[in-house]
């Protein structure tokens, strides 16, 4: 039974880190190739069929760390109402650092959900328009030269401001990342799968020893019983 609550709580590790991966992949995609809905902010512009391959990236990014973060949540309550048993429980040292790492790894992956619509551009004011300039992304927005300012839901923003909205935002998943490894290492842990196996099969050496003594014990003592008459 303690086996197969370890080998789910591997599971639920494994997915977590798929999911926060997936979210980070996709966080990576839109920073280079976002383009807003050509037909709602720019209606005399073709967006180049871009609009479907950005909600597609757009909706996966946000189920991975909508998902991922109740993954995070259910593995440090997990851990944390593990029976301390033969070990198998990580100690209170491994408790605080794991649940402190996994904390953080929900905040960032929140901070990416909470900025994602913070750079989700719907148009951009350029200082020039160049020929066959191909304006999209995240990146673009924030950090080209030719940027004035950029307009979010209707509003005016700051390149400046726009840039550092990005930067969290593309940052997070890879630090929820990290610190959901750091947390599955100090709140899984390896010695609790160590000790459970060692709990439930006995060594190999000892059992041969104790095959082997028990035809010795019954030839000495027949030997002795000999030995007596």
């Amino acid at each position: 039974m303690r086996q197969r609550l370890l080998l789910r709580a591997s599971a639920i590790g494994v997915v977590g880190v798929a999911l926060v991966s997936l979210a980070a992949l996709s966080t990576l995609v839109l920073a280079v190739t976002y383009r807003p809905s050509g037909g709602q902010s720019w209606p005399s512009l073709d967006a180049g069929g871009g609009g479907a391959f950005t909600q597609w990236w757009s909706v996966t990014q946000a189920v991975a760390l909508g998902a991922f973060v109740f993954v995070a949540l259910l593995t440090i309550a997990a851990a944390l109402t593990r029976a301390p048993r033969d070990g198998s429980a990580p100690s209170a040292a491994s408790k605080l650092v794991g649940t402190a790492a996994g904390a953080g790894a929900t905040l960032a992956a929140l901070a990416a959900i909470a900025t994602k619509p913070l750079v989700q551009w719907d148009q951009l004011a350029l200082w020039k328009v160049t020929a066959g300039q191909d304006a999209k992304g995240y990146l673009f927005a924030g950090f080209d030269d030719s940027v004035r300012f950029v307009l979010v839901g209707g509003t005016e923003v700051s390149q400046s401001s726009f840039a550092a909205m990005v930067v969290v935002h593309l940052v997070a998943p890879v630090v929820a990342a990290a610190l959901f490894v750091v947390a599955l290492a100090f709140l899984g842990g390896r010695r609790a799968v160590e000790a459970d196996h060692a709990h439930a099969v006995p060594p190999a050496r000892d059992y041969a020893d104790a095959r082997s003594a028990a035809p010795n014990a019954e030839l000495n003592r027949s030997h002795q019983i000999t030995t007596d008459r």
